[in-house]
């Protein structure tokens, strides 16, 4: 038995271009005021007038996909946004161990020698189980820390109302860590709508801003990569037909 310490990633998997989304503004905030198109300068200024004002309904047309690694704990945090569809591994259909037998999982701080040892009794445990009674009585001796996959998806409001509050000072560690994670990939393909929290725009995400959020982001551990298994791959790697963004 192998335990590997890994941390978690993001990654976008689905959601139309930006330059796709803000065509479509153009004629989503055109309607209220009974006009067909909006040039992208007046869109911009009335986007802008939105968000100041607390009239996000337009941001509700476009979904976001993204497949996150983190583990079966931290998930918890994030399923309980109600306007989003979440998708997340199974601990009764799933293998926890890879085919070597390396149990992948993610910690808020690095494992001490002690800590190592008792995972690795729980998953000799969890083993047991799973052999005598299958997996859906197993995955009652599944440690938390166990790494797992997630999708997730909402729109432009939500993601914006997650990051927003997902940050804040008593959050727990790793759903902090997610949260800037998703923050970052958001901002990446999408940097009108996420900003960082050091930009002057005037669609700022106000509240629980990560001060030292940059185009890297230091995770809370240094830890090995995850074995090149498929049920484990790094989120990382780009999927068939996803490419970068040309910003």
């Amino acid at each position: 038995m192998k335990i590997i310490e890994a941390t978690q990633s993001v990654k976008r998997i689905l959601g139309n271009s930006q330059d796709d989304m803000i065509k479509a503004l153009q004629h989503i905030m055109s309607i209220p005021y009974g006009q067909p198109y909006y040039s992208p300068e007046k869109a911009n200024e009335v986007l802008v007038k939105c968000v100041k004002h607390g009239h996000l309904s337009v941001l509700e047309h476009f979904n976001i996909t993204v497949l996150c690694l983190t583990n079966i704990g931290t998930d918890k945090d994030f399923t309980r946004h109600r306007h989003c569809a979440f998708t997340i591994e199974s601990t009764s259909y799933s293998d926890a161990a890879t085919e070597d037998d390396e149990y992948c999982v993610i910690t808020t701080k690095p494992l001490e020698p002690n800590e190592r040892s008792l995972l690795e009794y729980n998953f000799k445990v969890y083993n047991e189980k799973c052999a005598k009674y299958g997996k859906k009585v197993g995955r009652d001796f599944l440690p938390q820390c166990t790494a797992a996959w997630m999708a997730m998806t909402t729109n432009i409001r939500e993601w914006r109302h997650i990051i927003s509050i997902r940050g804040a000072p008593e959050a727990n560690p790793l759903a902090a860590d997610l949260r800037d994670k998703i923050w970052m990939c958001l901002n990446r393909w999408y940097p009108l709508f996420f900003p960082f929290a050091d930009e002057a725009s005037p669609l700022a995400i106000i509240k629980y801003n990560h001060s030292t959020l940059k185009a890297e982001l230091s995770t809370p551990m240094e830890a090995a990569p995850l074995p090149s298994q498929p049920q484990r791959h790094s989120a990382e790697e780009f999927l068939p037909g996803e490419e970068e963004p040309d910003w």
